[in-house]
């Protein structure tokens, strides 16, 4: 068996993982593989494969399965030989492009004659379950037709761990691409004390490296020491003890053949902060030496009812929520027989978290800055325990002189060839970065005497007085005249006043950028909450054009077509997103439903919600 996969962000490289364990698990000798890092010439050659996609908002392919694509796209080669399923993570909200890659994937496989084991399996965030409301099932199918069953199973055992007679090295995580970067200030920006505490990280660019305006950058991190020390606690295991790893199938990106100390593995490589999968629980609950708990497990992984309590734990429900990484339910089911040699292999590394670079080339050509907001939070279940994201944690502890491990990339935003352009934008709290970045771009050419629109944005945020980011220095742009500043605080009044309050409140400013030719730029949290703003904008429209509500969803659909319509939205995976669902039918039954409610039932608190307890990004 063959799995190859294609993953911007690491959802989808997660869940071909999950393949890869239980097919190991269940006995076949499965090879996992990044798309592009296979030689679509031999699929000619492969009895077996199954394929995972994600699929970018326009209907792309991840850029990793993008060269494969192209070779089927054109390919004249039959495979009569190879039997396939594949698998998509989409988002319905996005309408004719939910899950688009996956589909044109899977009838392309049975054009080229290839044979479908079972039908093309589509997982939507919106689902009541995410992700997971279509892939179990999708799995268990997979099983039956390749094994005849499902069977009990437990977790592979991916590696052989040793004690080895030599002395622990000292192995530093390298990362393909990335490079240090120095700290140069971390700066608070919010006031001390404020419960969501913002930072402004400034990063110095390593020698040669250079961006561009709208790029991202990854910060990779390391686990917090009461993770690691409570992990190896419920392992029996020291952390001055020193192992050896030697893969039994494919190594990854783990220090293989070579002595490392426990402590640095669980530190730097293991993700230990986000929440073990369904597949994962499953397998724990055959570890299970008390059958009370081996059940609830296995109900707590099967249950996919809508408000189901998986989804209760992951989703931030302030009445449930609760710490829930591996080492959390490792010590609520003391009768899970586990070993290190069962984690290694079987849980994800550590992913470097996307941020949007806040700052343009053209203001700090040697320097990138970074804005990200610490989610601090108290455990539902009990008010004295205190948690916070892992990836934002370790950045709030950077000082000036600190190496960042980072890499940057191009971000998904396509900036109008000109400036004068006008641009309607909408930033939910830490999705201002995108346009405090482009302001000073823009403020730039103004001052080399270019002629440049304005821009109108509307700035979500919770409290003018705490987290207006960058309030100062937007009113600079205001008074140059770059800037048309509609700020939206939700917690400051009884009335929630969101930006979809303001776009549908002032309609004629929505239809003068617009019908001018303008551009719109959505930067914030995934999920439901872009087509809220969306169908704001369309009901504006309809109102200064009285026209109908059809023919303005045409007026965008043609936008997002010409790249007039462009939307970053970062969003949790598997079930982190449920807890919007919940509010769907409130949000649809009263328009007046502040997007801050629905946002305050979820851990998804800003557009870099990876940064939450759950540690994950978006597919």
């Amino acid at each position: 068996m063959l799995i190859l996969y294609g993953s911007q962000t690491g959802t989808t490289e997660a869940y071909a993982k999950i393949v890869h364990s239980f097919a190991t698990a269940r006995g076949l000798s499965p090879r996992l593989l990044v798309a592009d890092d296979f030689n679509p010439d031999q699929l000619v050659h492969e009895g077996v494969v199954i394929f995972l996609t994600s699929t970018f908002y326009n209907g792309e392919f991840p850029s990793n399965f993008s060269r494969t694509w192209d070779y089927l796209r054109s390919t004249t080669t039959s495979l009569p030989s190879t039997k396939f399923a594949v698998f998509g993570l989409g988002n319905s909200h996005t309408k004719v492009n939910f899950n688009a890659a996956a589909k044109v994937l899977d009838a392309r496989l049975e054009q080229l004659g290839a044979s479908r084991l079972i039908p093309l399996g589509l997982g939507d965030e919106q689902a009541p379950c995410g992700h997971e409301t279509a892939f179990r099932p999708w799995i268990q199918h997979l099983w039956v037709k390749l094994l005849g069953g499902h069977g009990k199973m437990t977790l592979p055992v991916q590696f052989h761990i040793s004690t080895p007679a030599t002395d622990a090295v000292s192995v530093s995580r390298t990362l393909p691409g990335f490079d240090g970067f120095r700290v140069v200030s971390n700066t608070l920006l919010t006031p001390d004390g404020y419960e969501r505490p913002t930072f402004l990280l400034t990063l110095e660019l390593p020698a040669g490296v250079t961006y561009q305006l709208g790029d991202h950058i990854q910060v990779s991190y390391n686990n917090s020491s009461d993770l690691v020390e409570r992990t190896a606690s419920r392992l029996g295991l020291s952390l001055d003890s020193t192992i050896q790893l030697r893969p039994i199938g494919h190594g990854g990106y783990l220090p293989v053949d070579t002595p490392i100390k426990l402590e640095d593995l669980l530190r730097d490589y293991l993700d230990l902060s986000s929440p073990p999968s369904r597949s994962f629980l499953e397998g724990l609950s055959a570890l299970c030496a008390d059958p009370d708990e081996a059940l609830a497990l296995e109900q707590l992984a099967e249950d996919m009812t809508i408000g189901n309590l998986y989804s209760k734990y992951v989703g931030g429900n302030a009445a449930f929520r609760t710490p829930f990484t591996l080492v959390d339910v490792l010590e609520l089911h003391p009768s899970i027989q586990i070993g290190l040699h069962h984690i290694v292999g079987n849980i994800s590394l550590i992913r470097p978290r996307y941020y949007s670079v806040c700052s343009s080339p053209l203001q700090l050509p040697h320097h990138v800055q970074v804005v990200y907001m610490v989610d601090t939070w108290h455990c539902g279940n009990d008010p004295n325990k205190l948690f916070m994201g892992a990836a934002a944690g370790y950045m709030s502890r950077l000082v000036p002189g600190d190496i960042v491990t980072s890499s940057l990339s191009r971000g998904y935003f396509r900036l109008p060839t000109s400036l004068e352009t006008p641009i309607l934008g909408v930033a939910l709290g830490t999705g201002i970065s995108f346009f405090r970045a482009l302001l000073q771009h823009r403020a730039y050419h103004q001052d080399q005497h270019a002629v440049v629109s304005k821009m109108r944005l509307y700035f979500g945020i919770r409290h003018a007085a705490k987290d207006f980011l960058f309030q100062n220095e937007l009113q600079t742009y205001v008074n140059r005249g770059l800037l048309e500043l509609v700020p939206a605080c939700s917690h400051d009044s009884n009335e929630f006043v969101t930006p979809v309050t303001k776009l549908r409140d002032f309609p004629n400013s929505v239809a003068e950028y617009l019908d001018n030719q303008g551009v719109y730029f959505y930067c914030g949290i995934g999920g439901t909450i872009p087509y809220f703003h969306e169908a704001a904008i369309q009901t504006a429209l309809q109102t200064v054009h009285k026209s109908t509500l059809g023919s303005e969803m045409e007026t965008v659909d043609e936008m997002k077509v010409t790249g007039r319509w462009q939307v970053e939205a970062f969003s949790s995976c598997l079930d982190h997103e449920n807890a919007l669902q919940h509010q769907q039918k409130v949000q649809t039954k009263k328009e007046d439903t502040p997007i801050s409610d629905v946002v305050g039932d979820c851990a998804m608190f800003c557009f870099q919600c990876g940064q939450t307890n759950q540690g994950i990004g978006c597919t």
